[in-house]
């Protein structure tokens, strides 16, 4: 299995896995992820993956009109973005995952709803002990430290953090130079053409 490795001149780094599949699969990775945050802003990698995933209302419907599925996570070390979908829709696919990260300006509307989503999110996990117990197992092993810190924050760093603060950590973290996109299936399109679109 041979992996084609490509840098673009803005340091976006692009790998390519030439298979033979009924889909195509990208992944998005981020360097970014809790355990670099600061204190006071416990759970902004999780908020801008709300925020980069959710700030086009109609993504999913859009995703789902390609054939394809989506996701995405945080880590305490990076933030992960999942797609996949029909070859013939490569194509289409880039072009929305480009529009997804090309914007560093959060909607006033987009950050509330977010912001009560995940609000709500650590209020269910303070009460459900099956989820609860991904944040203690870390604190039991690595105490009051970058490591042991819940991701998703408390409900004190989510209340208190402003449009500005996420977009000053999206300005600082989610650039070309910090990101690896890879592709994984049978590339229904030109490499020249990917590598083209994510260099802008």
């Amino acid at each position: 299995m041979s992996i084609e490795h490509y840098v673009l001149d803005n340091g976006l780094r692009l790998l390519i896995n030439r298979i033979e599949s009924p889909t195509i699969g990208i992944a998005i990775g981020v360097g970014i992820g809790s355990i670099y945050e600061d204190e006071d802003l416990r759970g902004i990698s999780h908020f801008a993956e709300h925020i980069i995933y959710r700030a086009y209302p109609s993504i999913d419907l859009e995703i789902e009109g390609l054939g394809g599925v989506s996701d995405a996570y945080t880590e305490r070390t990076l933030t992960m973005y999942l797609f996949e979908v029909i070859p013939s829709e490569l194509r289409s696919l880039l072009r929305l995952i480009h529009k997804m990260f090309s914007s560093r300006k959060v909607n006033s509307e987009d950050f509330e709803r977010e912001r009560r989503v995940i609000l709500s999110e650590i209020r269910m996990r303070n009460d459900d002990p099956s989820t609860l117990i991904y944040d203690l197992g870390p604190r039991a092993l690595f105490g009051d430290s970058d490591y042991g810190a819940p991701i998703i924050g408390s409900e004190e760093s989510i209340s208190s953090m402003t449009i500005e603060d996420l977009e000053e950590f999206l300005e600082s973290y989610y650039t070309p130079d910090n990101m690896v996109i890879s592709i994984v299936g049978p590339l229904s399109i030109p490499i020249s053409e990917v590598m083209e679109l994510f260099s802008k």
